[in-house]
């Protein structure tokens, strides 16, 4: 019997670091990072961690946690958080995953303050 979860087997899944070409938007800052997964089976990508810093230096970080709706690895257009990380503007650390459901929050709240640096100041 066919599973959604079985689409998300880790052994289903592999790591990428390099930047999707259709997202450069995910990229165009110095010292920004994509880190997301490609399925060995269905033609997806999912976003484990974006980190683009501020362009103005500023010390404000938008922390994002959630499913496809603010993955732009998953949906291929700038979503929502990145938007409005670029308008604040404000350090960009989003660790949404499309299809992810709500006991993952706490895990892809744990990745992003792995990242986080100490002296950014996340917006409440």
């Amino acid at each position: 019997k066919y599973s959604l979860r079985a689409r998300q087997h880790p052994m289903l899944e592999y790591a990428s670091t390099s930047p999707p070409a259709r997202l450069p938007w995910l990229v165009d800052e110095a010292g920004a990072h994509v880190d997301y997964r490609k399925h060995r089976l269905f033609p997806s990508a999912k976003n484990h961690l974006t980190w683009r810093p501020c362009e103005a230096g500023g010390s404000r970080a938008l922390v994002v946690i959630g499913d496809s709706y603010a993955d732009d690895v998953d949906m291929g257009f700038e979503t929502w958080p990145s938007q409005l990380a670029r308008a604040l503007p404000a350090t960009l650390v989003n660790t949404a995953r499309g299809g992810s459901r709500t006991p993952a929050a706490l895990e892809q709240l744990a990745r992003a303050d792995r990242r986080l640096p100490p002296e950014q100041v996340p917006v409440g």
